[in-house]
């Protein structure tokens, strides 16, 4: 694996992450509501 793959490899999992945080908090917010 290039260097290059490897790195958008980690930007995705970042990515992935960062989107599942938000969907988590945005749904705590709006159940709390």
């Amino acid at each position: 694996m290039t260097a290059t793959a490897e790195r958008t490899v980690l930007l995705a999992a970042a990515v992935s992450v960062v989107l599942l945080l938000v969907a988590g908090l945005s749904a705590a917010f709006l159940s709390a509501e």
